[in-house]
């Protein structure tokens, strides 16, 4: 009997949500800052252009004239772009859950999904740990933690850049030398490394999200993340009659299918910064990299080489997490939230 009871606990399977810790008032700042599950996921079609014009020049009507609040207006509507406002309404996850595993985790080798020269990108899908703070749907961080002088463009002696992530043991001493002269040439300057500039971040993030949720919305992620809260609303109704000349963009089990974008929580580690000779070679990158993920079969994604058997890779790691540790730094950060952890159900 106690075998029994040890491997009946060993077998039962939860999963992380985060709830209200106390009464949200509409006017929290913080309020909004996490999805739920009826938060609504960024689309293109969803945009109007005065929703837009609005908000940007509604601080302006208290301290402009009405001539100059109609030309500002009018200038707002000539320069309208459904991409970029869409882009700016991707966000993250909360700073401290960001510190918290930044800190005292190590990301699981199973969430990176898309290694380039440009950039990394890990995957977290939604019920991941990390997915559970995000504040869009789908949610996208853009971080740059590597540092290459003159952006990499350092040429050898056959007039080619070195490969910034495999130089040979040819090319190290001589690549040495270099980065020396370079130093001392320009010790009196301002740096030449592109992630220093805050100007420059801001640029790349805004490529990023730009390039990102254009091909997201191409691929049919804001549909699908729909498809999945209304399979959720009436997961318990038998009877919902379905379209079925209407191509599905979700499984039985309420996931995207192969070739739909994934909802979830997408960090992009960029290494090289674009310019305008590798801009082209760096949007591609992006797209492909939504690909990437959209083409990710669930049951081969999720399935873990180590760990227990019969949990994913996400279960494993979300079992690692410490809740009270958690819900001790919400209510430092004064975030008016906490994380539980509840039996699923067969």
């Amino acid at each position: 009997m106690r075998v029994y009871s040890t491997l009946l606990s060993q077998n039962l399977r939860t999963k992380l949500v985060v709830r209200p810790s106390t009464a949200v008032h509409t006017n929290d700042p913080f309020a909004k800052f996490i999805v739920t599950k009826d938060t609504e996921p960024l689309s293109l079609c969803d945009f109007q252009k005065n929703d837009s014009v609005n908000l940007k020049l509604d601080l302006c009507v208290r301290s402009s004239t009405l001539s100059t609040f109609n030309s500002l207006q009018k200038k707002q509507e000539m320069n309208w772009d459904p991409v970029k406002y869409a882009a700016s309404k991707l966000r993250g996850v909360i700073s401290p859950i960001q510190a918290y595993v930044t800190i005292g985790k190590k990301f699981c080798p199973h969430s990176l999904v898309y290694d380039s020269r440009f950039f990394q990108l890990h995957y977290f899908p939604q019920d991941h740990f990390m997915s559970c703070f995000r504040k869009s749907k789908p949610a996208i961080t853009v971080k740059s933690n590597k540092k290459y002088y003159l952006n990499g463009k350092i040429f050898n002696k056959d007039q080619k850049y070195f490969n910034e992530s495999r130089i040979s043991k040819l090319d190290e001493a001589e690549l040495s030398k270099i980065h020396a002269a370079m130093m001392r040439l320009t010790t009196k300057h301002r740096n030449n490394i592109p992630s220093e500039f805050a100007y420059l971040r801001r640029d790349l993030k805004l490529k990023v999200k730009m390039m990102f949720i254009k091909e997201w919305c191409r691929l049919n992620g804001d549909k699908a993340t729909r498809e999945h809260s209304h399979f959720e609303k009436n997961s318990h109704n038998s009877t919902i009659i379905e379209d079925k000349s209407k191509k599905r963009l979700i499984d039985n089990f309420g996931r995207s299918t192969v070739g739909t974008a994934k909802d979830g929580y997408y960090l992009y580690i960029v290494k090289i910064f674009p310019d305008e000779e590798t801009l082209n070679d760096f949007n591609d990158d992006v797209n492909k990299s939504v690909q990437k993920v959209a083409n990710l079969d669930w049951d081969n994604f999720l399935t873990s080489k180590k760990g227990p058997k019969g949990k994913s890779w996400v279960e494993t790691f979300n079992d690692s997490i410490n809740v009270q540790s958690v819900n001790r730094i919400l209510e430092i950060s004064k975030f008016p939230f906490k994380l539980q952890r509840e039996q699923l159900k067969d």
